[in-house]
């Protein structure tokens, strides 16, 4: 899933993006968030907006 992503946001980098996921993808050390972290991208939790 997290390659999916990344192919979207990269097709417009200039964007910015409300990417919404179960749980699961979120969940522990290879969640979509710590895989798109180690990647370069900024992730921003709801909860901390």
């Amino acid at each position: 899933m997290t390659d999916e992503l990344e192919k979207l946001l990269n097709e417009s980098e200039d964007q910015t993006y409300f990417i919404l996921v179960g749980y699961a993808h979120l969940a522990g050390e290879d969640s979509i968030l710590e895989r798109l972290m180690e990647r370069g991208y900024e992730v921003i939790s709801v909860n901390e907006v």
